[in-house]
């Protein structure tokens, strides 16, 4: 197997194990919910996640990416505005705000698999549109849940996230996003 194809499978079953997590979690996911929100500390839980999620985020476009400029860093602020944005205006339950950071890196983990074969703003697109297949699978597992239910919305939210998670991306690294292999 070349290089290249052992790239390609890595990348692509790095994918598909973020989308398998997501819906191998769906009941355990909502039960803990049920848990801590009865407990009074939903929202806590969620702060802590959303915090180690920016910081492991702020690790790699920092540390890793290697960004040549504080520039480029600044251009990327309106977009990542909006991301928080849309996090916190489209659904009011904390765990569904939680789609926004899930959603969100596996299309980074589908555009991680997408530049291996795929170049410029297409790579962008076949990443939204895998990052959105996986979550019209996920609500239809949901569908399938005794605890859980297919919602539309929830698909809209799943590719609003991804599309937002492109749009920060391309801001840090424009229409070549195979420069930011940092993910390995």
């Amino acid at each position: 197997m070349s290089e290249r194809a052992a790239e390609r499978l890595r990348s692509w079953l790095l994918f598909l194990f973020g989308a398998a997590c997501i819906i191998a979690t769906l009941d355990v996911a909502f039960e803990t919910s049920l848990f801590l929100r009865a407990r009074g500390c939903l929202w806590r839980t969620v702060e802590i996640l959303f915090a180690a999620t920016a910081a492991v985020v702020t690790y790699l476009l920092v540390v890793r990416a290697c960004v040549a400029s504080v520039l480029i860093y600044l251009r990327s602020l309106p977009a990542l505005a909006f991301f928080v944005y849309a996090m916190i205006r489209m659904r009011s339950a904390p765990s569904e705000r939680f789609h926004f950071v899930e959603y969100g890196v596996l299309y980074l983990l589908a555009l991680r698999a997408t530049v291996v074969d795929v170049r410029n703003l297409l790579a962008y697109f076949v990443a939204l549109v895998a990052t959105a297949l996986a979550g019209w699978i996920d609500e239809c597992a949901q569908g399938l849940s005794a605890v859980r239910y297919f919602d539309v919305e929830d698909i809209k939210m799943n590719v609003v996230a991804a599309f937002l998670a492109g749009l920060v991306f391309f801001s840090l690294f424009g229409a070549r996003p195979a420069r930011a292999r940092f993910a390995a």
